[in-house]
């Protein structure tokens, strides 16, 4: 019986909200609401910075808007703070690449109020902070720059004033002690697990329970995969085409950041990677111009392609068709995987996998000295 503490000002917003009404769709206004927000900065600030073949591209917007969601239908359609993340690191992110633009240390200063009121919702909320660590190498030259034309004090004041400016949320209500009681309870009730034991989280996603469920898996493994392919693209030939370089180099490493910043929270739960709705639509945008066909220029490597999707797709059909609670009402397979006549989604998935890797392992033999051939 101790306060949610540092952690209150959300459940606070959500307490004078809920005394309107406790109807299911009146609670979820303020989750709808936010997610319209997300994909309106995403769509106007964080996909046209990506680059000029991103504001051209249908597929790579359709493919931010499909990821968004598989990442907001299963994750954010509730109470849970991490909607508020979202938002944040999206914030955060975007303000930080403005001020790298324009040499500006204003943008910084809104990413600090940002990353500090996520980080004040939730533990998961730390992902906000990532993009920081990304953009550290030329966050501390534009610092430098500005310390050298107008000293310490007038540089780092204002940044430190905004980063801790949410003490005053933290603290408008309650006092130190009450915060440090409220931690001690946390710690010796848990679940308080440390940095160390993060494979909990992942044991839960490939599990049979909800934790492990279709839609939680799918959107998971898919950041993975573009992640992946967008990293050996952006290796092999320098930069992603049509994307810029700096850009596309520090969105992908926010996001693997933000993988290894979730350690640090003491609970492992999966409904925590909703907070990467946000960098997952850039990610996916990101992927869609490396696998073009104008990048992907051989059979075979789009063959490869096409059976990785399948074969995430197959490993994510494998958990249970179950939605959380009061979502789960009518829905079919919410006890087991898909499955018609017998035959499960997931068998049929990895056999055309499959079948796509011996399509590329023939357009390998036939290419001439293990050069592919450009699709005609």
């Amino acid at each position: 019986d101790v306060p949610e503490a540092p952690f209150g000002w959300f459940y606070q917003l959500y307490s004078l909200w809920s005394g309107v009404s406790e109807s299911v769709l009146w609670l979820r206004v303020p989750a709808l609401a936010m997610g319209v927000a997300s994909w309106f900065l995403i769509s106007r600030a964080l996909l046209p910075r990506l680059g000029t073949r991103v504001r051209r591209s249908r597929s790579a917007s359709w493919a931010a808007a499909g990821v968004f969601l598989c990442f907001w239908l299963p994750f954010n359609n509730g109470l849970r703070p991490e909607t508020v993340v979202v938002i944040a690191a999206l914030v955060s992110f975007v303000m930080l690449e403005r001020a790298l633009a324009t040499r500006r240390l204003l943008p910084v200063a809104g990413a600090l109020v940002a990353g500090a009121f996520a980080v004040a919702a939730t533990p998961t909320g730390l992902i906000a902070l990532a993009p920081f660590l990304a953009a550290a190498r030329p966050l501390l030259r534009l610092f430098t720059e500005r310390i050298r034309t107008t000293g310490w004090a007038a540089t780092l004041g204002p940044l430190l004033a905004a980063g801790l400016i949410v003490l005053t949320a933290v603290f408008g209500d309650q006092t130190l002690a009450t915060v440090a009681e409220a931690t001690r309870v946390r710690q010796d009730i848990g679940p308080n697990l440390p940095w160390y034991q993060e494979l909990a989280r992942y044991d839960l996603l490939f599990s049979d329970s909800r934790d492990g469920s279709l839609q939680r898996r799918f959107p998971v493994l898919l950041l993975w995969l573009c992640m992946i392919v967008s990293t050996i693209v952006l290796l092999r030939r320098g930069r992603i085409p049509g994307a810029a370089l700096g850009f596309s180099r520090r969105l992908l490493t926010s996001t693997a950041l933000s993988f290894a910043v979730l350690a640090l929270t003491p609970t492992k739960w999966t409904h925590h990677f909703g907070a990467f709705a946000a960098l997952a639509s850039g990610v996916a945008a990101l992927a869609a111009l490396a696998t073009s066909t104008g990048v992907l220029r051989s059979r075979r490597n789009q063959a490869l392609f096409l059976g990785a999707v399948l074969a995430v797709t197959g490993l994510a059909f494998r958990g249970p068709n179950t939605w959380w609670y009061v979502s789960n009402w009518g829905v079919p397979w919410f006890d087991k995987p898909v499955s018609v006549s017998g035959i499960q989604a997931t068998t049929v998935l990895l056999v055309l996998a499959f079948l796509s890797l011996v399509v590329a392992g023939v357009e390998h033999l036939r290419s001439t000295s293990g050069v592919p051939r450009p699709v005609r």
